[in-house]
């Protein structure tokens, strides 16, 4: 569970896009990831079902170098990665990759969205999810794809953020981790009435900064696959 009354809880945020040449381990060692799991979801005969399967979710300094490959190959690749910071300190971040893929080109890539647990459940994530639709949306994608840690509450915050089944699955993410979640969230590209909006800061003191609101929607990527999944069953470490 995060800790109720952490000190970062009343820190300053700012957020920003991250840029490649910062994404090294040093930059994230005042995040905490953390998370106690019991109920999980499960795909049987039925559908899915709620299965207690207890585990700890921590990162190991492996993990860490890892994830900043990924995030460095998302920027690289033309993605995007953003960040919420607390008095300077990274403590919440999402990512979304540049290729189109579905039936009909249709999806854009959630590939991770993490908050550090001493600011969980204070609306950072909410703000990321939102920057990052919106910022998919601009693309000209129709939908972000999201293949979630299965953990219930990771399934409770996506199911509040309007996400609904994936109607196509993404084989790769699928393979990498058979108890994946897949879901999407869906909107009109590049038409501000029927997208998320504007994220709001959660703490109501200034609205998060969209540093690519001003710019024109992009054509489909002509890049391949960005890389193996980050890492295998975690997306990137620990899933969403």
């Amino acid at each position: 569970q995060p800790r109720k009354n952490s000190a970062a809880a009343d820190l300053p945020l700012t957020w920003r896009t991250l840029r490649e040449q910062e994404i090294e381990p040093g930059l994230f060692r005042d995040f905490i990831r953390h998370q106690v799991v019991d109920l999980c979801l499960r795909r049987d005969a039925g559908g899915w079902a709620v299965r207690s399967c207890p585990f700890v979710d921590s990162w190991s300094q492996a993990d860490y170098r890892f994830l900043c490959e990924c995030l460095r190959r998302t920027v690289r690749t033309g993605g995007l990665v953003y960040a919420a910071f607390a008095a300077g300190r990274l403590k919440g971040f999402v990512s979304v990759e540049s290729e189109f893929f579905g039936s009909e080109g249709q999806y854009l890539d959630l590939s991770a969205l993490h908050v550090s647990e001493d600011l969980r459940r204070s609306g950072v994530g909410r703000a990321l999810f939102l920057a990052a639709a919106d910022w998919a949306r601009r693309q000209g994608a129709r939908k972000l794809y999201i293949s979630s840690h299965s953990a219930l509450e990771s399934q409770a915050f996506y199911a509040a953020m309007g996400c609904v089944d994936a109607a196509e699955t993404n084989r790769q993410h699928v393979e990498a981790d058979p108890f994946t979640h897949t879901c999407n969230t869906g909107f009109t590209p590049g038409a501000r009435k029927n997208g998320p909006g504007r994220p709001r800061d959660p703490r109501g003191r200034r609205p998060a900064p969209l540093p690519w609101a001003r710019q024109g929607k992009r054509g489909k990527s002509a890049r391949g696959p960005s890389g193996k999944n980050c890492p295998s069953g975690k997306n990137p470490p620990g899933g969403h």
